[in-house]
């Protein structure tokens, strides 16, 4: 595995004691075999037959359909294209689905049931996706993702099924607020739709994010709203999912009952009133591993198909019936698809024999030899796990390496030569043997000087054993893993590690264990990248001490050298030139021959008389220097052989490359190379081992010149056993880095089993994320996710330099009920081509041509504007008066529209505020904890805040990051003074004074259900703190800090590592949200008028703050002449 850093950690050491679940895992369960058929499982996207008769499902990215008993299935679609979302037509002739088979995108697109040439019927100006036909078959219940706001703007069309050759598009939503997902009655009279959070693959969440289910009373007008899930008090609400209609006055709905999903059933009265939830399913945590996903219902015979585990299951309502498991058996050639022929050029790790003739890589997987003349790779391992960091032990003769090949977790392993006569390259064979066999993980090898013992990182403490794994030494318990480097003399290690603030010095360890000798850096802020040079006088690395720099600091471990002055330097010279001279007189008296000696004789005779330095390690913190290059970022650093030059990358003068800088006179940096490939270390003959972009390379010592060595080798994956080696790392690096050891009281043992199972089965991307994800969701935690998983390529598309056509918009939006002529401008989205003075467009106007083509309230705006590339057009527009003009206006893309969404909403929020308040309040809105959104804070605490009393912060909707302590640095700053300058008649604090800007006065912070980690943070703050009323919805309950990792495959898991808890209570904010001072829970009424009950809320309590902080009484200030 190799590392992505979040923050500043690096993941994948993060790890206590381990449990007992590590204990298992150790079968290598057979890949399923057979090259004629592929058991399909997993499935997500599926339908019934009106008649329950067949199942069509997405399957390798083609739809299939089968017996909806089970059997042999037949393949409806071909080709490479992801075809998804099936759904049957009433008179069950017909199957609508997703695709992205058009040039253009995905869109919607109808097949028969018997198969043959699907049709295209939308454009691919929306993303929409089908839901259900209506009853009458003339239509889709179809949703849109694309915005119609910054926030939840998925809404719900119907879609005309529409001749064949021709394209439908939709209008206007059913209604005009947020539905996930959605079902029609048989009578179109009603509609169930979800809102909120969808956690299909998290199992047991219970917070205000939780999955909502309503019903819109279409009949009625305006229609009506009602919550079927029910609404805590406290917010902590449970998932209800997957509406579906019986008949017009009975549905289905999936929902949480003990600690799993269930199927229930309720009824409507005939006034209209709500009936009770009746149980038809009885799953529960403590007897099933998982409960109903996804549920479908054939229309006339009422058969239900849902997921449980990885398999689908039919029940017949009808019969009292077990449920019985549809086993489904697809014939396609399998081998072809799971047995990829794979060619490798490109390498994650290197190492190079001491000698320098020969190197070992690792690609695909598995680890390479090749000598440097003839570079004809020969494999050194063969096995669907991953091997990596290969090092060659100093003599040459071992190579060590960590691997995952038995029981899925890494140990540390080293393979010998079968004929030991013989170079690595011309061997038949290779003896291997475990170095280690624990249930931690290794990392991090790097031999001592001496080339006698093997130091590594396990479960983050720094260890080292002789070269057979004995003699084992702890240096150093850590939690995370460590950057280090031996001295050497091999006494100590010089290392940086996060401590339990998470602030990363550089020290100095006795290799004996014998503890710390000295701290070098001694900062709050970020020291990493250590390196001592190899003459052992100085110790080098990168600090960071301001935002934006970093920059090379030193340590001179010697005194002598620390206190040595230029002219001591010049009288050592002139002496040593003296000595020379009279040597040479010397020489010349005496016999020529008697008194010759070798370079060598001479180099040691030098040596020897050479004075060794004495080295005061514990006082170095006292002789630490800093060598700044403004603008810059310094990294990389490393040491010349002789310990004289330190090298380093840099931007200097806005030249990137390579530097270096000579001691003990640094004098200016010269640069030495544009580019270097990434360095790991330095081998017995100065060399430097480096991997350039994938091939293996050695650098000069001197010249620094680089040296590669390409190679090609050819492999063949079984990606059935691919599947399960990437699950297994998946598996592992979750079960030992997951911040709660408890694992949800899991038995992640028996988890990892059970999904292993099942990993060979899938063969395709999607199919493998879901399934990892699904292992994630076990464990009911945030911040977690898997992707990136790679497509086998016999199921990916071919390569392709199409150009797509884009969708602009002018950003109106139009009342199409309006009538014509034309169409009615209802808004003008702020900052977009309408609203700017070139090409106004007025609220109220109506837009009467495009390129001169008529428009009207049944156009097709999108399909309009829809282009290859940006291009003014021209538009005719009638005026408030009834006169026409024609416009010159240039549309943006509909995705930078959907970003503009976000300051016209906030614009309205403002002058809403202002205007309820009287100007008494301001409001600011923070997108994300990040640096933009907070210099945006800032500035807007003077815009918005200006001449202000009180001011609303809203974090609704805000995703997280790390920005939560700044905030509370300008919302929290102490005031313990008061300014004023001669001639000014109000007290006030100089601003250039403080951190930040500053805002002492009253606060109103609101908050909701989509606040997210970092937001959640800052909302528990501000109350905890008491510094200001809460008002809004529970935030969500999302709250670790997360890492991630990068798998052998490429493919990348998140990793949630760091717990937060509330300080006065020690609870964990996860599955904790903070819970306002004033809950205004939101539905779909307020959202379809135009209110937010959550803002006019904040607006009366910010109003209240206001009228209590004027109340209180102010110092009078004494000048010094008005003492008495």
């Amino acid at each position: 595995m190799r590392l992505c850093h979040f923050l500043t950690i690096p993941t994948a050491a993060l790890f206590p004691l381990l449990p007992a679940w590590t204990q298992g895992g150790t079968s290598k369960k057979p890949a399923p075999s057979g090259s004629s058929s592929i058991q399909a499982r997993v499935l997500s996207s599926y339908d019934l037959s009106p008649s329950g008769d067949t199942l069509v499902f997405s399957f390798l990215g083609n739809l299939w359909t089968v017996d909806a008993k089970g059997g042999t299935a037949r393949r409806l679609t071909l080709g490479t294209w992801s075809d998804s979302s099936p759904r049957f037509s009433p008179d069950g002739k017909w199957i609508a689905f997703s695709s992205n088979r058009s040039a253009d995108g995905r869109t919607i697109w109808l097949v028969s049931r018997e198969g043959g040439a699907p049709r295209q019927i939308c454009g691919a100006t929306r993303t929409l996706f089908p839901r259900q036909w209506s009853a009458d078959g003339k239509s889709l219940l179809v949703s849109d993702r694309r915005a119609t706001g910054p926030y939840r703007g998925t809404r719900l069309f119907l879609l005309p099924i529409p001749e064949p050759g021709k394209l439908a598009f939709v209008k206007d939503p059913i209604v005009d607020v947020y539905a996930g997902d959605g079902r029609l009655s048989p009578d179109g009279s009603r509609l169930l739709f979800s809102r909120g959070r969808v956690h299909t693959k998290r199992k047991g969440y219970v917070g205000p994010a939780a999955s909502q289910l309503w019903m819109a009373f279409l009949n009625e007008t305006p229609p009506r709203f009602e919550r079927i899930s029910p609404d805590h008090q406290d917010g902590m609400n449970v998932d209800h999912l997957w509406p579906l209609w019986v008949d017009p006055r009975t549905f289905l709905f999936v929902a949480e009952r003990e600690g799993t999903r269930n199927l229930f059933s309720m009824q409507l009265h005939e006034d209209g009133r709500l009936g009770n939830a009746k149980q038809l399913t009885h799953y529960s945590i403590q007897k099933d591993y998982s409960g109903i996903l996804n549920p479908v219902r054939a229309r006339e015979s009422g058969i239900v198909v849902f997921r449980h585990g990885f398999d689908l299951f039919r029940w017949d309502p009808s019969k009292e019936s077990d449920l019985e498991r549809i086993k489904i058996e697809c014939p396609l050639d399998v081998e072809a698809i799971a047995l990829e022929r794979r060619e490798e050029k490109t390498a994650s790790a290197v190492d190079f024999t001491p000698d320098g003739k020969e190197c070992v890589f690792e690609a695909g997987g598995d680890l390479w030899i090749m000598d440097l003349i003839l570079s004809e790779p020969i494999r050194l391992t063969h096995d669907a796990v991953e091997e990596r960091e290969p090092r060659f032990s100093p003599d040459g003769k071992r190579l060590y390496f960590i691997s995952d090949r038995e029981g899925y977790h890494p140990d540390i392993w080293y393979a010998t030569r079968k004929d030991p006569e013989k170079p690595w390259f011309l061997q038949k064979g290779f003896d291997f043997k475990r170095l280690t066999n624990d249930l931690a993980i290794e990392t991090s090898l790097s031999f001592s000087p001496d080339g006698k013992r093997l130091a590594y990182v396990r479960k983050g403490d720094l260890i080292h054993t002789d070269l057979d794994g004995k003699g084992m030494v702890l240096v150093e318990r850590g939690w995370d893993r460590p950057e280090f480097e031996w001295s050497p003399d091999g006494k100590y290690f010089v290392i940086t590690r996060n401590d339990q603030d998470f602030n990363r010095d550089v020290r100095v360890i006795r290799a004996d264990g014998g503890g710390v000798l000295v701290n070098l850096s001694r900062h709050p802020d970020l020291d990493t990248g250590p390196s001592w040079s190899p003459d052992g006088t100085r110790i080098a690395w990168i600090g960071k001490r301001e935002e934006g720099e970093r920059d090379i600091f030193y340590a001179n471990l010697s005194p002598r050298i620390e206190e040595e002055t230029e002219r001591d330097r010049k009288v050592e010279k002139a002496l040593k030139a003296f000595e020379k001279k009279k040597k040479n007189k010397q020489g010349k008296k005496g016999s020529p021959a008697s008194k010759k000696s070798t370079p060598k004789r001479e180099n040691a005779s030098k040596k020897s008389q050479d004075p060794q330095p004495v080295l005061d390690i514990p006082g170095a913190w006292e002789r630490v220097h800093r060598i700044s290059l403004r603008g810059s970022r310094e990294s990389g650093l490393f040491f010349s052989k002789d310990g004289k030059t330190l090298f380093f990358h840099s931007k200097g003068e806005g030249r990137s490359g390579y530097y270096s800088l000579g001691f003990p006179k640094l004098g200016k940096p010269k640069q030495v190379a544009r580019s270097l490939p990434r360095l790991s270390h330095r081998l017995k003959n100065g060399f430097f081992v480096g991997n350039q972009s994938g091939v293996p390379a050695l650098v000069a010592p001197k010249t620094l010149k680089t040296k590669t060595y390409p190679f090609q080798v050819r492999l063949t994956w079984d990606w059935r056993e691919r599947r399960v080696a990437v699950f297994r790392q998946a598996w592992y690096t979750i079960g030992a880095g997951f911040y709660d050891p408890a694992l949800n009281n899991r038995d992640w043992k028996e988890v990892g089993d059970r999904y292993a199972e099942v990993a060979p089965y899938c063969l395709s991307a999607n199919q493998f994320s879901i399934l990892v994800n699904e292992m994630l969701g076990e464990l009911n935690g945030s911040h977690l996710g898997y992707r990136g998983a790679r497509t086998p390529a016999g199921l990916a598309a071919p390569s392709s330099k199409t150009w797509r056509k884009q969708t602009y918009d002018l950003g109106l939006r139009f009342n199409r009920k309006a009538g014509g002529p034309g169409l009615l401008v209802d808004r003008v989205i702020y900052k977009s081509p309408a609203w700017l003075r070139r090409s106004k467009i007025l609220t109220g106007e109506r837009l009467l041509e495009i390129q001169g083509r008529a428009v009207g309230p049944d156009s097709d705006i999108e399909a309009l504007l829809s282009f290859d590339q940006a291009k003014p057009i021209q538009v005719k527009i009638r005026d408030l008066s009834g006169g026409t003009r024609t416009l010159s206006i240039t549309p943006r893309p509909k995705v930078v529209i959907a970003s503009l969404l976000y300051d016209d909403l906030v614009r309205r929020r403002r002058r809403e505020v202002e205007e309820s308040s009287g100007g008494t309040l301001g409001y600011v809105h923070i997108r994300g904890m990040n640096w933009s959104s907070f210099h945006r804070l800032e500035k807007e605490l003077f815009s918005a805040g200006a001449g202000k009393d009180g001011l609303l912060i809203d974090v609704r909707d805000n995703g997280g990051g790390f920005t939560a302590d700044h905030i509370l640095t300008i919302l929290c700053q102490p005031s313990h003074a008061l300014t004023i300058p001669r001639g000014g008649n109000k007290p006030g604090y100089p601003q250039d004074r403080r951190i930040y800007a500053t805002w002492n006065k009253p606060i109103v912070l609101l908050c909701n259900e989509y606040s997210f980690s970092n937001a959640e943070i800052i909302s528990h703050a501000v109350k905890t703190l008491k510094r200001g009323k809460i008002v809004g919805e529970r935030t969500a309950g999302g709250v670790i800090s997360t890492g991630g990792t990068l798998l052998m495959d490429g493919s990348f898991i998140r990793l949630p590592f760091r717990g937060w808890f509330i300080a006065p209570t020690g609870q964990d904010m996860e599955l904790n949200g903070c819970m306002p001072d004033f809950r205004v829970p939101t539905g779909p009424l307020a959202e379809q008028q135009g209110i937010d009950p959550q803002l006019l809320k904040a607006i009366q309590v910010g109003m209240d703050e206001v009228a209590v902080w004027k109340a209180k009484p102010r110092p009078k200030l004494i000048r010094r002449s008005q003492r008495k």
